[in-house]
């Protein structure tokens, strides 16, 4: 809107624009463009006397249009160029949006230009591999790979998965890749076996990765040694090797925890012999733990007070476990008497 007092006695008037109507009307065939609001108002006054003409109309019209032409085609060159310019020469002290710390403009940037590099900075590509778990030695070897990628600012160009690139459609996109894990015939308490990826847009390469680990079973839980007499070992500790002949693979690998931390398992992959057994109950009969020799000498402490009433009856045997594979040693080690009540066994 706009508000103002303006006196009818205007100076000459000076045109902006000619426009010839090519109509033949008296006194003119063209229109004039005003170069000020004063001078149109001027021109058309009360017309108490009858003094406006038709080329007083025409000139009016004229302005009218020529001033909206202009607005227009301002309106549109600030659309394209996003409303205007930037620069400035001086480093950003902080970090906004897409425009990090540092950054200066002494080119001359549009609108569009700053507020694309404000709100949607540059994001590289992502690479992602489904994490694989563990497995016990022996298992199947086989593997499959379940790999994505995540377009962000430019479409994909290149995705490599264990080392085969794979066809990119250049948005986000989800595959398999079929390929194996190994281990040695006699392993190391744990081997690792690491897959990678890589994801490209052409600007950036985003890597991933992703590993099988391979382990052995440690066990517990408890066996009936009555077929042999339930032996004191604390008293006859030469009856050790008679136990431990007993004691077969079966034996340990059916053992089913002795409600040991109120689980009904009595084994779980590991890389270590240290562990806390509460409420295990031998209920009348000898407690067992089995585990890779490798792990070392166990501690054993009952209801928080150190403990040497346990006897090593199989030492570095080759175990023959869930998978019919032998290739790690084993110790045995079982409870001096048959045990019957829930105790508290931290082995370390």
């Amino acid at each position: 809107m706009l508000i103002g007092t303006y006196s009818l006695n205007a100076p000459q008037a000076s045109f902006t624009g000619l426009w010839s109507t090519g109509t033949p009307i008296t006194g003119s065939s063209s229109a004039n463009s005003y170069s000020t609001l004063q001078e149109l108002l001027v021109k058309l006054p009360d017309n108490t006397a009858n003094l406006i003409t038709p080329q007083n109309l025409r000139d009016s019209v004229y302005t009218l249009w020529e001033y909206i032409s202009s607005v227009s085609v301002f309106a549109s060159q600030s659309s394209s160029s996003g409303g205007g310019t930037y620069s400035n020469s001086l480093s950003t002290p902080y970090s906004v949006g897409g425009i990090p710390a540092g950054s200066s403009f002494p080119t001359t940037q549009t609108m569009q230009q700053m507020w694309d590099a404000l709100l949607y900075p540059y994001v590289a590509p992502g690479s992602g591999l489904v994490g694989l778990g563990y497995r016990l030695y022996g298992s199947a070897t086989s593997v499959t790979l379940n790999w994505s990628v995540v377009k962000h600012t430019n479409p994909i160009t290149s995705i490599i998965v264990d080392g085969v690139p794979q066809v990119p459609t250049g948005n986000s996109q989800v595959g398999t890749k079929a390929t194996s894990g190994s281990h040695v015939a006699t392993p190391p308490i744990s081997t690792t076996n690491t897959f990678t990826m890589t994801s490209s847009d052409g600007t950036s390469t985003t890597p991933a990765s992703t590993s099988l680990t391979w382990m052995n079973n440690r066990y517990w839980g408890y066996i009936d040694l009555t077929p042999i007499g339930s032996p004191d070992l604390t008293t006859y500790p030469g009856l050790s090797g008679t136990v431990g002949a007993y004691i077969s693979d079966s034996m340990i690998k059916s053992m089913t925890g002795a409600n040991a931390n109120g689980q009904s398992f009595g084994k779980e992959l590991s890389t270590t012999k240290s562990k806390t057994y509460t409420g295990i109950n031998g209920s009348g009969n000898h407690l067992v733990f089995a585990f890779p020799s490798a792990f070392g000498i166990p501690s054993f402490s009952v209801n928080g007070n150190p403990n040497s009433a346990f006897t090593k009856v199989k030492s570095s045997f080759a175990f023959v476990n869930e998978n019919t594979w032998s290739g790690t040693l084993y110790d045995v080690w079982v409870s001096n008497t048959a045990q019957g009540s829930p105790l508290t066994i931290i082995i370390s």
